[in-house]
């Protein structure tokens, strides 16, 4: 007799949770702090106490929303880099016509003897009853989207 082992491992749940690293905070949040920090502590070495605390104040401004602030649950850095891609990137959109639009012949399919057996769009044929079996699909697919959108219907 031949048993399969199948292992069996944990799946993970809070994958889009950061780790808190150092104390409570992540990495994140300590490198955007200690950047500050850093400079801080050189503009200490060379600027007076009163430029200093303005300085103080202005990086203190800057850091701490970058390290703690999260708008609608994303970090600010993404929004900003999204700002920042908005105001570099080009801000028109240009729409390029294809070469040929496809020909279509349209005729009368209540009267048989009208038109041809076959209806031509661009480089296909096709038969009355394969147009019809088309939009009926369409319609069964658009009756189930709308049903399991809005479960009330």
């Amino acid at each position: 007799m031949l048993r399969i082992f199948i292992m069996q491992y944990p799946i993970p749940q809070f994958v889009e949770i950061e780790d808190q690293i150092i104390g409570p905070l992540t990495l994140k949040q300590f490198f955007f702090l200690l950047g500050g920090g850093i400079f801080l502590l050189i503009a200490w070495s060379f600027v007076d106490l009163s430029l200093f605390i303005f300085l103080a104040v202005i990086v203190g401004m800057i850091v701490v929303p970058l390290a703690f602030v999260k708008p609608y649950g994303r970090p600010l850095t993404n929004y900003l880099s999204a700002v920042f891609k908005f105001m570099l990137g080009p801000k028109v959109l240009v729409w390029h016509k294809s070469a040929r639009a496809p020909r279509v012949k349209a005729y009368d399919l209540t009267n048989k003897k009208s038109g041809p057996e076959k209806i031509t769009i661009g480089e296909k044929k096709y038969t009355p009853s394969s147009i019809h079996r088309l939009a009926r699909q369409l319609d069964f697919k658009t009756v189930m989207n709308e049903k399991t959108l809005n479960p009330k219907l």
